[in-house]
């Protein structure tokens, strides 16, 4: 039985690294908010706008609009994912999904991909709490705070969700262990 779990990080990011991360933000929202008046007027036409049909949309929507290359490509990917699940939840029965506002707040999330060569594992994004770091993809290594009694971080990350509260930046590292014993342990 797989467990979700999150281990959330306040983020230090330079002013650099903060402008990327709005931008990341924004372009999440743009995906989102395009998709969404794209599927309402396929629908006025008796048409069907797939989450598949969208994710093969991006490359070239991305080459209409040049500031869509700027950002992590994951992240407007996860946009459609949730504009899915919103969908998915208004034909369960829930409100119509909305437009998402440009405000103060924002939130965009980029998946974790992992490979290797040549006996060498790789992943886009990493924790090192030696250093107190995070990397992420595009933005590079970001300054973070939180659990003082961790030494290290051995879990494997399936996605991490940047959020803006305010003026500060927080990092939800979600990942997922494998059975509910082992979960436990690691609460004991």
């Amino acid at each position: 039985m797989l467990i979700n779990k999150a281990y959330v990080f306040r983020l230090y990011p330079t002013e650099e690294q903060k402008e990327l991360i709005n931008k990341c933000i924004g372009c999440s929202r743009f995906v989102y908010n395009y998709y969404l008046n794209k599927k309402e007027l396929m629908y006025k036409n008796n048409e069907i706008l797939t989450l598949n049909d969208m994710k093969k949309d991006i490359p070239f929507l991305s080459k209409e609009k040049e500031w869509l290359k700027e950002v992590d490509s994951s992240c407007l990917r996860t946009s459609l994912d949730d504009l899915d699940k919103a969908y998915l939840n208004f034909y369960n029965g829930s409100g119509h999904p909305k437009y998402k506002k440009k405000n103060y707040n924002g939130k965009y999330t980029t998946v974790c991909i992992r490979s290797s060569y040549k006996d060498r594992n790789y992943s886009n994004i990493k924790v090192d709490l030696n250093k107190r770091e995070i990397t992420l993809p595009k933005v590079g290594k970001v300054k973070i705070r939180g659990y003082r009694n961790l030494i290290e971080f051995p879990f494997k990350i399936f996605n991490v969700t940047i959020n803006k509260v305010g003026k500060r930046y927080y990092a939800s590292i979600n990942i997922l262990t494998e059975g509910i014993r082992k979960y436990i342990g690691q609460m004991v």
